[in-house]
């Protein structure tokens, strides 16, 4: 198998307007796949930038006959600016972080308020409060510089409460994925490279999912233990409208990620954006973990700003922040 493909997106949405009628040209999307790709690419160049405010909470469960509860302690609110390129410049204040932290056998609290950013050559994060326990870490602020991105934009939790996960632009965020360029049009076409030369190839068919006519698109059949499907709706610019990453292990089968955007706006001409979505997750057979439901929300979208520029994907550290530079090591 072409070896790019093995890097498949977990859930997209594509930015930008294509000009399709309300019907939808399906049979071209699918029978075409040059045509595809183009149409793809013109919705990913047509976003320049965007901002938003999302909230994402959780509900828990032991198992599938149980009520869903709210946990309390699994919250956080985020300020988001991305640009519009594949994997590009990014910048995200975190407020109000909960979270369970597990060590040595013993659960601790976590409150944090931090920054992340990406400006396309240095990476920057800044810690700016930490209590554990309820108990204010008095070292703060203190920020570090890197000349990659920060690895904690990684995080599972964190690219889905930031609209990453929701993000074609953003969600090749890896550089393993430089290999087809960070865009889903550069997946497409090594895939179509794949097929042309008899590899194993993602199946593209068409399916009303959510009531919603899609295209859909699968990992290769022949991937027996691991299947990756997203469902995404050509008339509102590719959007995603729904994602589901399943694996099938000790011969059981197990869902680690289904993912439905309830509600989406046209934040400007023919560009769409998740407002509301969950994403769903099972607990790994090797853990204690509880079923999963995150809830994503967001409010006060703005798309191509025009007054956005290099300092918006930059922190501005305090005068008090104890910063550290990371320098790589020298590699000549």
């Amino acid at each position: 198998m072409n070896k790019a493909l093995k890097y498949i997106v977990v859930s997209i949405i594509f930015f930008g307007h294509i000009d399709i009628s309300e019907a939808s040209d399906f049979t071209r999307l699918l029978s075409d796949p040059n045509y595809l790709i183009n149409e793809v690419r013109k919705a990913e160049e047509n976003m320049n930038n965007i901002t938003a405010d999302i909230d994402v909470w959780a509900e828990e469960r032991a198992n599938t006959n149980d009520s869903w509860q709210k946990n309390p302690l699994i919250s956080f609110s985020t300020r988001v600016w991305m640009d519009g390129s594949p994997g590009g410049k990014i910048r995200i204040d975190v407020n109000g972080e909960k979270a369970i932290w597990h060590k040595n056998n013993e659960s601790v609290v976590l409150e944090r308020d931090y920054s992340l950013s990406y400006d396309g050559k240095q990476g920057m994060e800044l810690l700016r409060r930490e209590s554990r326990d309820g108990k204010e870490y008095d070292r703060m602020p203190e920020g570090r510089i890197f000349s990659h991105k920060p690895q904690q934009l990684y995080s599972k939790n964190l690219i889905f409460a930031s609209g990453m996960r929701l993000t074609l632009n953003h969600f090749f965020i890896s550089d393993e994925c430089n290999i087809f360029g960070n865009s889903f049009s550069g997946l497409l076409t090594l895939n179509q490279q794949a097929r042309l030369m008899g590899e194993p190839s993602y199946d593209i068919t068409m399916e009303v999912y959510m009531g919603i006519k899609c295209i859909k698109i699968r990992t290769p059949l022949s991937l027996k233990k691991m299947t990756e499907i997203w469902w995404l709706d050509p008339n509102r610019s590719f959007l995603l409208v729904g994602y589901m990453h399943k694996s099938i292990r000790n011969g059981i089968e197990w869902i680690g990620e289904n993912i439905q955007v309830m509600n989406a706006v046209e934040a400007a001409p023919g560009i769409w954006f998740p407002v509301e979505a969950i994403c769903v997750s099972e607990p790994s057979f090797a853990t204690n973990w509880k079923y999963r439901k995150c809830f994503y929300k967001a409010k006060n979208i703005q798309i191509n700003l025009s007054d956005l520029d290099k300092n918006t994907y930059r922190i501005n550290f305090p005068e008090k922040a104890r910063v550290v530079t990371e320098v790589p090591e020298n590699t000549n």
